[in-house]
């Protein structure tokens, strides 16, 4: 049946690459985030084969379901099998959680009455009847870290380090395949067969497995990669450019929603199994620095709205995902030091302002447990001394948050809008390093300083739960940085040598701490507010 369109222009893929109407479209969603709505849904429950929704409604009012694919504001005349009459003035309606093998759960409900919307866009928030697994949550006793993990080999050094967190790269669009390929097994999801790849997955299985069996926190960071030489995979957004390092993945479309959340479905299913043979993953970082989303997360040229309401609906759609067998699991999006310095509005965007934008979706939907992925390296990466920084300052206005100033991030994500049933939002560090220019003593110095610096002001904020230090080893191919805690590799030294911010890294949180640091009390000066 065609939906037809009730409340705004669904726009058509031609008019889609025009600016006008992407601005026209972002500011139709933030009318109807400001409209107030008489008539709340106060509860999407999930159950083993129900979807239980409730509130308060004229009579007369129809319930709509609106598909993964489909964004924020878009309200089609539902077909039969999803339209259900509400009379009384408060309901509870029972609805089938399964129809045609497709699971119920990613969707999301609003009321309409007499061809108006009537209520909020309504996401399933409660799950505590989905399944029966029930992991623990996840603590560690050290905020120590290391980020960008993609190999499992000499993991060990990990272990040496005695880090308790780590990150670990899942690209999607080389993980799941519509077709088969040399190397995939299939796979279903909801009906629809897809192809995994064989070889990534064991790497995933040997590297998660590792550091869960030694009591290192995983976080995925979820990723896709941009179309190259006109070539574009399913789970790639279409309108990602080849520009981009990084891109969106594909919610724009039944087919690519749908093989997300297949992906997801996998992941968080077989990282969080009873026995412990593939490890677990305990958050989920939602792409890269979606502020810089140009380069690292893109979709084409998008005013804000429009690229923060689909990755709010990807946050939504990992946090469903993953909370099918992890009550505990949590995502994060994520951010670059750049907080207030202006963007351009089309490929770059002010942090602060997604921030109170993604909060408004999130409650707008009923709220649910998201954290802060924060990158918070020095004002100039080649330079490592970061309490130095001369751009941060104190007041929420400041240019960049880095280490010099992130306590303003800790303040910021303390205001109420930003809490989750009365309590701060978790914070990861998930990615940050400082450079040696050379490997001179001084300049190991300076790094192995800006760590303990580092250190120190994480552990003054409970909110920071890890402070993922980036790289563990130096990279030939990272712009000139050297940011590893140890060097370059060499013939017959796969993970090259330790720097002086190797010795000083296992140290902290340890007896020989304070040993290992005080070498920094000529570096560092003495503990001050920011400025």
């Amino acid at each position: 049946m065609p939906r037809a369109l009730l409340v705004i222009l669904l726009l058509t893929p031609a008019a889609l690459g025009d600016w006008h109407a992407k601005v026209a479209e972002a500011g139709a969603m933030l009318k109807i985030l400001d409209t107030p709505h008489p008539t709340p849904i106060t509860k999407v429950a999930v159950r083993k084969d129900t979807i239980l929704v409730s509130g308060g409604t004229p009579g007369g009012a129809v319930l709509h379901e609106l598909l993964p694919h489909e964004p924020f504001g878009a309200i089609g005349e539902p077909a039969a099998v999803t339209r259900t009459s509400i009379r009384d003035e408060f309901f509870d309606r029972s609805l089938p959680r399964f129809v045609n093998g497709r699971d119920r759960l990613y969707s999301r409900w609003v009321i309409c009455h007499d061809g108006q919307r009537a209520s909020q866009e309504a996401w399933a928030t409660d799950l505590s009847a989905v399944d029966a697994r029930k992991p623990p949550r996840l603590t560690s006793k050290t905020k120590k870290g290391l980020g960008g993990l993609d190999t499992p080999r000499h993991l060990e050094d990990l272990v040496a380090l005695g880090v308790g967190h780590a990150t670990v790269n899942i690209q999607l669009t080389a993980l799941l395949h519509p077709e088969a390929r040399p190397g995939t097994f299939p796979c279903l999801f909801e009906g629809t067969k897809y192809h995994l790849n064989r070889n990534i997955i064991a790497r995933y299985d040997e590297t998660i497995g590792f550091l869960s069996k030694h009591d290192i926190i995983v976080s995925a960071i979820i990723l896709a990669t941009p179309p190259r030489n006109g070539q574009r995979h399913l789970l790639t957004h279409p309108e990602a450019t080849e520009e981009a390092t990084l891109a969106m993945p594909n919610l724009a479309t039944p087919d690519g929603a749908k093989a997300f959340r297949a992906a997801i479905d996998f992941l968080a299913e077989r990282y969080n199994r009873p026995d412990p043979n593939h490890g677990r993953i305990t958050n989920w970082i939602a792409f890269n620095e979606v502020d810089q989303a140009w380069t690292w997360t893109n979709m084409g040229e998008q005013p804000m709205p429009r690229l923060l309401e689909t990755y709010h609906r990807a946050m939504r759609l990992i946090h469903l995902g993953a909370r099918k067998y992890d009550p505990h699991a949590r995502v994060f999006p994520s951010f670059t030091h750049h907080w207030f310095e202006a963007g351009d509005g089309r490929r770059t965007y002010r942090t602060r302002e997604m921030l109170r934008l993604l909060a408004r979706f999130s409650a707008s939907g009923g709220d649910f447990e998201w954290g802060v992925a924060y990158h918070p390296y020095p004002q100039n990466l080649f330079k490592p001394r970061t309490w130095e920084d001369r751009q941060p300052n104190d007041t929420f206005d400041t240019p960049k948050i880095t280490l010099r100033n992130i306590e303003v991030l800790d303040r910021f994500l303390k205001q109420p809008r930003f809490r989750y049933e009365k309590s701060q939002r978790a914070i990861l560090l998930s990615e940050q390093g400082f450079h040696t220019a050379g490997y001179s003593a001084a300049a190991q110095r300076d790094q192995a300083a800006a760590l303990v610096y580092a250190w120190r002001k994480c552990n003054a904020i409970p909110a920071i739960e890890a402070f993922h230090y980036h790289r563990w080893i130096d990279h030939p191919r990272e712009g000139g940085l050297k940011l590893g805690l140890r060097t370059l590799p060499g013939p017959g030294n796969p993970i090259g040598e330790p720097k002086q911010a190797w010795h000083v890294y296992r140290a902290l949180g340890t007896p020989g701490e304070a040993a290992a640091t005080a070498f920094a009390a000529k570096i560092l000066p003495p503990p001050q507010p920011a400025p």
